[in-house]
């Protein structure tokens, strides 16, 4: 891979990941951290993308247009970023320590799983796993303790999950012992919500699918409302979140009979 095509990689995993660190680039590039340096270090005198402690953050973060003089603040801009790729990081660890030997899972589409993926294909062996996510399965692909399955489906990108009628006959066959799922939006009253309609059988048929399921959501997810409910919040039995979630909230969520795990 040439300099400029690695680059151009990196500027697409930020699209999708808010943060990443040297290490994971320099690992899914097959790569030495001090030449990831050098690349971040270029791409972000070319304005793409923000260096941060150990990693980097998209550019695309940062406002539009300039504040006041009077009300700058140099750094600011990349925070708000940086702490939602760290939250996802926390999340992933802690999802992947819910994950035993020789089980068989469904990782979702959504933010997160894609890390949790590669939790998986470092610390797990003898496992088997379904997904809609075209990147999560090619990142699984090359472990050889884990077998990928690929639900196929309608293809909307390389980032969103599969989905339509194959997808979801796919999953309706499948009985698998944990689900990773994800929703943009949950709520007390609505439950688990999306904006994508396409996406709603697929995640139905998932739950279906599994004996537990386990919602990856970041604490600012909750209270959020997306456009129509795919299933209530008690078909959760795990909630992973970080541990920005308020007490309130979990204290609400306890009293569904659910467990909250904090990353």
């Amino acid at each position: 891979m040439t300099k400029e095509d690695r680059q151009a990689a990196i500027r697409k995993v930020l699209e999708e990941e808010p943060f990443v660190t040297v290490a994971e680039l320099a690992t899914r590039f097959n790569t030495s951290e001090s030449t990831i340096r050098r690349d971040l270090a270029e791409m972000a005198q070319q304005g793409v993308i923000k260096r941060t402690h150990g990693g980097a953050v998209s550019q695309i973060a940062a406002p539009e247009e300039p504040a006041p003089p009077e009300e700058r603040k140099p750094e600011i801009s990349a925070e708000p970023a940086k702490i939602q790729g760290e939250e996802l990081s926390r999340m992933a660890i802690a999802a992947s320590r819910l994950v035993n030997e020789g089980e068989t899972i469904i990782i979702d589409s959504g933010p997160g799983t894609l890390l949790l993926a590669r939790r998986i294909k470092a610390s797990r062996r003898n496992l088997t796993v379904l997904t809609n996510n075209l990147e999560v399965a090619l990142e699984l692909s090359e472990s050889f303790g884990v077998s990928a399955i690929l639900t196929g489906g309608l293809v909307r990108g390389l980032r969103s999950g599969l989905v339509g009628y194959v997808a979801e006959q796919t999953l309706r066959g499948m009985q698998v012992d944990k689900l990773f799922l994800t929703a943009p939006g949950i709520d007390q009253e609505r439950g688990l919500t999306t904006s994508q309609l396409e996406e709603i059988t697929v995640k139905q048929a998932m739950i279906q699918a599994a004996r537990e399921v386990i919602l990856l959501a970041q604490h600012n997810q909750f209270g959020k409302v997306a456009l129509v409910s795919f299933a209530p919040l008690t078909a959760v039995h795990k909630v992973v979140t970080g541990r920005e979630l308020p007490p309130d909230m979990i204290s609400a969520i306890a009293r569904l009979g659910i467990e909250t795990i904090l990353a």
